[in-house]
């Protein structure tokens, strides 16, 4: 990924997170929009661009909210890792194959922040059901987006 294009990707992912989630979210519901893109910049990208991204993300996140301070950058780091490996064995053409992985990957991560909570709080830290469903439902919804985003920046 060219730096100018990184660059880019990154500043619009931090002020997507914040406006979407301070100023756009009906009922506080929004979608994480920096666990979208760090799926799609690991996937298109490969793991190491996929790791610097995804912690420098998961910092910010955890400077918004009032969870344990760097679950949301072991997730996402972690989570890019992973999916930077198994990008060449995954077939993610479609929209809606994206929509799926970034699905999947929005209520592991959830899951993963609150037993990190659980281990190092004593708190689990969950949001609730209805905005665990409803937040990994609107991730998938934006990922074929983001895919298209982090896609054009990627190329050579």
């Amino acid at each position: 990924m060219r730096a100018p294009a990184g660059a880019g990707i990154f500043l619009l992912g931090v002020v997507l997170e914040w406006a979407w989630g301070t100023y756009a979210a009906p009922g506080g519901v929004a979608p994480e929009v920096l666990v979208v893109l760090t799926v799609a910049v690991a996937l298109r990208a490969g793991p190491a661009a996929g790791q610097c991204f995804a912690f420098s993300w998961g910092l910010f996140m955890d400077f918004l909210g009032p969870r344990l301070f760097g679950a949301n950058a072991l997730a996402l780091t972690l989570a890019a890792y992973g999916f930077g490996l198994a990008r060449r064995q995954m077939d993610l053409s479609s929209p809606l194959s994206q929509a799926t992985v970034v699905g999947v990957v929005s209520a592991a991560h959830f899951a993963f922040v609150a037993l990190t909570g659980l281990v190092f709080e004593g708190s689990a830290l969950w949001p609730g059901l209805t905005s665990f469903v409803v937040v990994s439902l609107l991730n998938a919804i934006v990922a074929p987006l983001a895919f298209a985003l982090v896609g054009q920046a990627v190329r050579p």
